[in-house]
């Protein structure tokens, strides 16, 4: 009698690499990284979940990176307690406890802030896919936060005086009436705004 032999078994599909270095099997929920920033009462719309579809789009048609106006506050800082203590030495004053102050401020403080700001500006992202949007805030967040389109009801931008100077800003995400995100210190934000609106629309 002929063996009849065994049809392979279905091979698991093989797990993706994100452009971020995660490694994702399909199907996975990739808004695990941040999600918690989601309002916990937001009920995803029909046909959509946090788990986006087995295609996981590896490129994204848009990314905007944080603005350098994130450095002017550690520059404004830096600038006024260096001129202070410019000032007292000018006056013979350099030894006074006030002056020492300003040598602390600028040897520690100022080092701090800068640190502060570089991590934020190595971090800050808003990432433009087809199906769906990525962002990152920003340092202390650990992770970027997917949001489908069908979430996001509109989308905005807002500047500061520093950012009307140097053209850095912020944009928000409105996701219900009075549930917002908001990401700041963002580069080219009118931009940003006109393509995230044309994805929700």
């Amino acid at each position: 009698m002929a063996s009849v032999s065994k049809p392979p078994a279905a091979s698991k599909p093989s797990p993706v690499r994100t452009d971020k270095g995660d490694i994702l099997d399909n199907g996975e929920d990739i808004t695990r990284g941040g999600a918690d920033e989601l309002p916990a009462d937001l009920d995803f719309p029909a046909g959509q979940s946090s788990i986006l579809s087995k295609t996981i789009e590896l490129q994204p048609m848009h990314i905007y990176k944080a603005h350098w106006q994130i450095f002017a506050p550690t520059f404004v800082i830096c600038f006024l307690y260096l001129a202070g203590w410019v000032i007292l030495f000018i006056l013979g004053k350099s030894g006074d406890s006030l002056a020492r102050l300003f040598i602390v401020v600028l040897a520690v403080g100022v080092p701090i802030l800068f640190a502060y700001a570089f991590l934020r500006y190595q971090t800050i992202s808003i990432e433009i896919f087809d199906k769906y949007l990525r962002y990152h805030s920003g340092w202390p967040k650990a992770d970027p936060v997917v949001i489908p389109y069908a979430l996001i009801k509109n989308a905005d931008f807002s500047k500061n005086l520093t950012g009307r100077l140097f053209g850095g800003g912020t944009v928000t995400l409105q996701l219900d009436p009075e549930k917002f995100i908001s990401i700041a210190d963002v580069e080219k934000t009118s931009e940003a705004r006109k393509n995230i609106t044309a994805m929700i629309k």
